[in-house]
């Protein structure tokens, strides 16, 4: 295969010594963005034109805010008509079915008076209905704790449904006697009533479903050396790793971690069918490449006041939807093009400081 500086042929990770970041982002928030499917929503997302269907799922102004006011989650289709609020205090990543005519959310939330052996905040694993509201329908139904254990260390919002919404993951570490002995990503699944409701775990994760080794992200902070990653078909996941920010493929079966781009890439999505993953570049662009480290491509380009990062597919793969962040003044939106990276659309175009995307501080939303 022929090799450029971008990519590289795939290798078994030998785990190397974790380099030092040279490179800091200058993003202020960041988006996420999920595709939704089986919602019997016609190619258009309801407006007609092919702008990749299904529902996408947002973070933005509270309908009565004013400037600078709550955050909630919202949901528009992919030609950026019905742009609506959901629940208020609703965040989360969703599932890509519907359950019961239901779509469910998975959001990390604080255990008031609660710690970790680190001092740092507990935070254990939650499932919200998309009908939550946490002044108007909050109870039992609505809101789920998957989770529940002091030694496990989740990282907060680093969550995700791996394919098929049989199983939730997420990021997280485990303690035992005062130290830290293992981390990487947990899976655990979920129990559905016969409405589709969930009413919990079937078990709670004990270890790692995907181990990974333990690096110091801080003097004597250990944690497991990956940081965003995303499921693809087969019950793969390709994550970025810590240090180098390369792209690696790894699946539950316990193959050798696998790198497919040696440079600079950050919060990785795989396309629906599974042959296409898309990233945020070091210049704040998106790029694509093969899962085989091959047709590396920026199809986004940053400006000296845009940048783009988070990208998501739709349904079909044949658009991606992602954050635009312009820098004076600063604001976010929600953009959509081609997933070649035409037809560029910002779908939300809020002035400032209004912003309408997936804020990567609250870890919620998706294209779906």
């Amino acid at each position: 295969m022929k090799r450029n500086k971008h990519m590289k042929t795939m290798i078994d990770l030998s785990y190397p010594a974790v380099k030092t970041v040279t490179r800091k982002l200058a993003a202020v928030a960041a988006l996420t963005l999920i595709c939704a499917t089986g919602l019997g929503v016609p190619p258009g997302g309801g407006g007609g034109g092919n702008t990749g269907g299904g529902t996408i799922y947002f973070i933005g102004p509270w309908d009565g805010a004013q400037q600078g006011g709550t955050a909630v989650m919202r949901t528009m289709n992919s030609d950026g008509s019905n742009n609506r609020q959901l629940g208020f205090g609703l965040f989360g990543n969703p599932s890509a079915a519907l359950h019961g005519g239901r779509r469910w959310f998975l959001y990390h939330r604080p255990i008031a008076d609660s710690y970790y052996l680190d001092g740092t905040q507990r935070f254990e694993l939650f499932a919200y209905r998309d009908d939550y509201d946490s002044g108007l329908n909050n109870n039992s139904t609505t809101k789920v704790q998957l989770t529940n254990d002091i030694d496990l260390q989740a990282k907060p919002w680093n969550t995700a449904w791996v394919s098929g919404d049989q199983q939730i993951s997420f990021k997280a570490r485990r303690w035992s006697g005062g130290v830290v002995v293992a981390g990487g990503i947990y899976t655990a699944s979920p129990v559905f009533d016969a409405n589709g409701n969930i009413t919990g775990l079937v078990a709670q994760p004990t270890t790692p479903a995907i181990p990974f080794p333990l690096v110091e992200t801080a003097p004597g902070d250990l944690w497991p050396a990956f940081e965003d990653y995303s499921w693809g078909p087969g019950e793969r996941v390709v994550y970025t790793e810590v240090g180098t920010h390369d792209l690696l493929i790894a699946d539950l079966l316990g193959s050798p971690h696998q790198r497919i781009f040696a440079g600079y890439a950050l919060w990785p999505q795989w396309s629906p069918d599974g042959t296409k993953i898309a990233f945020t570049t070091s210049t704040l662009g998106i790029a694509t490449i093969k899962e085989n480290g091959t047709q590396f491509r920026v199809i986004i380009s940053p400006t000296s006041n845009w940048s783009a990062y988070r990208p998501y597919f739709s349904p079909t793969g044949s658009h991606i939807a992602f954050t635009g962040q312009t820098e004076s003044p600063l604001n976010l939106d929600v953009n959509r093009a081609t997933a070649t990276g035409s037809n560029l659309t910002d779908l939300t175009n809020q002035p400032a400081p209004f912003s309408e995307s997936i804020n990567h501080t609250f870890g919620g939303g998706g294209w779906r």
